[in-house]
């Protein structure tokens, strides 16, 4: 029974349930593959945290991060399928104990613990200096909240003259990948201009890297075709979205995960057809 609660936990918000049986997808056949034995299956899942005390708890590294994307997904470059991974991975980590991050990621990827220690060390050893540790890197470690050290970040990038990029680095090195990427794309002017706000750097940067700018009637057909409070599945969004792309002309290849853009969403599950299907419950606007 014990197994079986943690196998649903390793699974929550990846397949879905039919009665008492986990859907056969690429993740679960890989899964299985790996864990090939009881044994094996037994010392994955005993990472795996069924308690819910440890979710706000747990620290995740972020060199670790940074190490399981460059080990990982070495050709992945768009920001929002990285910040979507990243997502992915810490809300993983954070139902496990950070004593265990690195033996999980290594059952769940097939890669030897050694080698991702190393890769995380080279990784931090390429942004960190201990000796250029000044007063402002020891003030902006002091800030819990990831905002706030992002705004640290900028303000201070940009008021300090002759700052040099090991400072930067320094700064990047402490913060999530994907403000890193935010900070490099779209620069200091741009950031302080969206107010910091994730959603909205996210749509900047859409619009960034997209030739046609979002119109403002196609995001106002989007909030009139989703309804606050439904659910939808998966792959009716990405068609609903492709069909809206395609009214307003707006060159990008539509994604359930743009609907994030808009929206606050949660991931849920729901009929469609008769059959249990991933997707995301809207609980309001931007």
């Amino acid at each position: 029974m014990k197994d079986e609660t943690k196998l649903k936990k390793y699974f929550k918000d990846k397949v879905v349930y039919k009665n008492e049986w986990i859907e056969c997808t690429k993740d679960t056949v890989e899964f299985f593959e790996i864990n090939n034995t009881l044994e094996k299956l037994r010392k994955t899942l005993m990472y795996v945290d069924i308690s819910t005390y440890h979710k706000k708890k747990v620290p995740i590294s972020s060199f670790l991060i940074k190490a399981i994307l460059e080990r990982i997904y070495p050709n992945v470059t768009d920001l929002v399928e990285i910040c979507d991974i990243q997502k992915e991975l810490e809300n993983e980590l954070c139902h496990i104990k950070s004593s265990y991050h690195h033996e999980y990621l290594s059952c769940k990827y097939s890669i030897p613990v050694e080698e991702l220690i190393e890769v995380e060390r080279k990784i931090k050893d390429s942004i960190s200096n201990p000796e250029n540790v000044d007063k402002e890197v020891a003030e902006f470690e002091a800030i819990g909240n990831t905002r706030d050290k992002f705004k640290y970040l900028v303000k201070f990038t940009t008021e300090t003259p002759g700052i040099t990029k090991q400072q930067i680095n320094n700064f990047l090195s402490q913060i999530p990948e994907k403000y890193e990427r935010y900070y490099t794309i779209l620069g200091p002017d741009r950031i302080k201009a969206n107010g910091y706000l994730e959603a909205d750097l996210r749509k900047e940067w859409i619009k960034t890297n997209t030739e046609v700018k979002i119109d403002e009637e196609m995001i106002s057909k989007i909030y009139s075709t989703f309804e606050i409070g439904k659910k939808y599945g998966k792959a009716k969004i990405k068609s609903t979205l492709k069909d809206i792309y395609s009214e307003f002309k707006f060159e990008k290849t539509a994604k359930a995960s743009d609907l994030s853009n808009y929206f606050v969403l949660r991931t849920s599950q729901l009929k469609e057809n008769g059959s249990w299907v991933n997707g995301f419950e809207i609980l309001g606007k931007r």
